[in-house]
């Protein structure tokens, strides 16, 4: 079964997963593993091999540099390239940590709708703890922006703190799905899954399923859990108690501050 073409978000704190999550996202279902992507920069010249081989396009903001870069991107890539291959979709991978930054890619798959080429905007929140995202940053030897661990928990402060808001169907996304770190739990079972690692094809497919599955245009009403809603025991991996309840000072992450 196909999967619809689409403008896939991602949202979430700097170190919360989201590259390790797109990269293997953009492997997965491919159509031939002829060639390996899986460290491949997307640049403008090589836009149509990539769709050739790949069914989900890593558009990366540590790659490009900028918003403004990822989006030009994106918008050529599905204005050449997607016409003439049914079914490719783009994955948004930069921080958009709140409703101006994630209003560019809904009104980016508008613009393909009105123009007869129904294009679904969902988004993936990744709800990853504060403390795990810090152990995480602390523990990088090597990143595209990110070139010291001071500078990466400094983001990860601004972010977490000041920068923040949590997405909301309501923002004109047709699905939004949070994930979960591992043995977390959460009062909306049915709009979230858990990411654990390693990442692997297997994990990738169930997230995806869960994905597909949430009816489109879920009502505003139904409000989903932000990540300082959601409740866990004490995972060992993490260390503190209440890894996954961010306290509300911690409530905003974003490694935007680079060139956002």
């Amino acid at each position: 079964m196909e999967e619809p073409p689409r403008i896939l978000v991602l949202a979430g704190w700097v170190a919360s997963g989201k590259s390790s999550f797109a990269k293997e996202l953009a492997k997965w279902n491919t159509v031939s593993k002829e060639k390996n992507h899986e460290k491949q920069i997307i640049k403008y010249i090589d836009i149509i091999q990539t769709f050739l081989y790949q069914n989900f396009i890593h558009i990366s903001q540590d790659a490009l540099g900028t918003r403004k870069a990822c989006e030009q991107l994106a918008r050529k890539s599905l204005t050449e390239v997607r016409l003439l291959l049914v079914g490719k979709s783009i994955i948004i991978d930069r921080q958009n940590f709140d409703q101006k930054q994630r209003k560019t890619w809904i009104q980016l798959a508008s613009d393909f709708t009105n123009s007869n080429v129904p294009l679904e905007c969902d988004l993936i929140e990744f709800a990853t703890p504060y403390e795990e995202c810090a152990r995480r940053l602390q523990q990088r030897t090597h990143h595209e922006t990110i070139h010291s661990i001071n500078q990466g928990i400094g983001i990860l402060k601004l972010v977490s703190s000041k920068q923040w808001k949590s997405p909301h169907i309501s923002e004109g996304f047709n699905r939004h799905l949070i994930l979960l770190p591992p043995d977390s739990k959460s009062i909306h079972p049915t709009t979230t899954a858990h990411l654990t690692y390693p990442i692997t094809q297997e994990l990738i497919e169930n997230i995806i399923k869960t994905l597909n599955s949430i009816p489109i245009n879920i009502t505003t009403k139904q409000q989903k859990p932000t990540i300082n809603q959601i409740q866990s025991p004490t995972p060992t991996k993490y260390p503190s108690s209440n890894q996954s309840q961010i306290p509300s000072n911690q409530s905003n992450i974003t490694g935007e501050t680079i060139n956002i």
